[in-house]
């Protein structure tokens, strides 16, 4: 059986009076890939970016690897360590924007390099070496003189998946990673998170391509206003959920 690498355990979050995250409990095996599903605002996003502490939770528990980050119900924790502990867990989780920021004055090698070389001191030499062979894996070889203008849709969402990769993060979380993709540009990106899967890379997915989330996904979350309202097997979210709520959502995409 494989290890919990990433766990929640009542996580709130508020934004103002706004509850958008209430009570938010899971685990996640080391390896596997959650697809996460639910009507816009249920607070899908919001949770990725609370794993990616790019959002500090207000209250609850959340394990990445072996970083917790723990806070009660009046969050008094210290801000250093809370900002301590963020930075360490950044490190672990790598997240895909809907908006995939390369940068335009970049070449793809360029935007890929970046950050290991400036973040992570690595020597040019070997930051570049690593950007072949992850263009190579994202099927984009050949491709690293270009620029961002020069790639379709498709390309600039896998340079900006390899783009994460070369920070060797434990976790990889996609928000929505297709939603601005034409249809006939999907399957680029789909197969390298299926590929990546299929090397033991833990993968957290945001998503309306119920498609993937059905044939792909070991695990899918059903959101509602907030909530966990079902965390199973595709085979139990899609054809024998426990809740009625579930079902409801589940039937919108059932010819």
């Amino acid at each position: 059986m494989s290890s919990i690498i990433l766990e929640g355990r009542n996580i709130c979050k508020k934004f103002g009076d706004i509850e958008v995250l209430k009570n938010i409990s899971f685990e996640i095996q080391n390896g596997e890939l959650i697809s996460i599903i639910g009507r816009s605002g249920c607070g899908k996003t919001t949770l990725l970016r609370c794993i990616n502490c790019l959002e500090i939770i207000d209250s609850g528990y959340l394990r990445v690897g072996e970083i917790v980050m723990e806070r009660n119900i009046n969050g008094n924790n210290k801000n250093d360590e809370l900002k301590e502990k963020a930075q360490k867990i950044r490190r672990k989780v790598g997240l895909l924007f809907q908006s995939l920021n390369l940068f335009p004055h970049l070449t793809v090698l360029e935007n890929i390099i970046l950050a290991p070389i400036k973040v992570k001191k690595e020597s040019r030499d070997v930051a570049v070496g690593k950007a072949l062979e992850l263009l190579e894996k994202v099927g984009l070889k050949g491709l690293e003189n270009r620029y961002p203008f020069q790639l379709s849709g498709g390309q600039s969402q896998r340079v900006a998946i390899a783009r994460s990769l070369a920070m060797n993060p434990e976790i990889m979380l996609y928000d929505e990673p297709t939603s601005a993709l034409d249809p006939e540009l999907i399957g680029e990106v789909l197969k390298v998170m299926i590929d990546l899967h299929k090397e033991g890379m833990t993968q957290v997915v945001v998503t309306h391509a119920m498609n993937f989330a059905k044939s792909a996904s070991d695990k899918v979350i059903y959101m509602e206003d907030g909530e966990i309202i079902e965390f199973g097997t595709p085979e139990k979210i899609f054809n024998n959920p426990n809740d009625p709520r579930t079902e409801a959502y589940v039937r919108l995409f059932k010819e």
